[in-house]
C-alpha cells in the first residue's frame, strides 16, 4: 500500500461470510477507502443503485444471486461501463480464468485464500490508487 486513495473512492465488497466481509472493511478502510458491504449479490444491486462506485469487490458463489449473475447484469448496463470488478473465488484449476473474466466483465480474479495486502494492492492498481480527480463511476441517471 503505497498510496493512499483518493478522498471519496468508494467501493463496494459482496460477500456472504460476515467475518470475511469485516476484515475486507477494516483494511479498505485502513487503506482510505469509503467502504459498503452487502451479504449478497441481491443487496448489491440495490446498493447500486444507491450511490457511485468505484470498485466492486464480490464473491463468487453466494445465496440468492451470485457473484457472476451480478457481475453479467452490471456489465449488460452501459451506466456501469467504467465500475472496475475484483471477483473472488474459492474455486481453482477448474476455472477457466481468461474466459471467465471476459465472460462476467471482470477486471481481476482472486483466488483465495488471499492476504488483505494483497487486495488492497489490487484495489489500488484498479482505481488508480491516489489518483487527484477521483471521478465516481457507477452512477444512477
Amino acid at each position: 500500500m503505497n498510496e493512499v486513495p483518493s478522498p471519496g473512492l468508494r467501493v463496494l465488497v459482496v460477500e456472504d461470510n460476515r467475518v470475511m466481509a469485516d476484515v475486507m472493511r477494516f483494511n479498505f478502510s485502513r487503506a482510505g477507502f469509503e467502504v459498503t458491504v452487502a451479504a449478497n449479490g441481491r443487496a448489491a444491486w440495490g446498493s447500486l443503485q444507491d450511490g457511485p462506485f468505484h470498485l466492486l469487490v464480490t464473491d463468487y458463489q453466494m445465496p440468492e444471486m451470485d457473484g457472476g449473475e451480478l457481475c453479467r447484469r452490471i456489465r449488460s448496463e452501459s451506466r456501469f461501463s467504467d465500475l472496475r470488478i475484483i471477483l473472488l473465488t474459492a474455486k481453482g484449476l477448474e476455472l477457466n480464468r481468461d474466459r471467465m473474466m471476459r465472460d462476467l466483465g471482470v477486471n481481476l480474479i482472486l483466488h483465495k485464500p488471499f492476504s488483505p495486502r494483497q487486495l488492497v494492492a489490487a484495489a489500488e492498481e484498479l482505481t488508480g490508487g491516489a489518483r487527484a480527480a477521483a471521478r465516481p463511476v457507477a452512477q444512477c441517471t
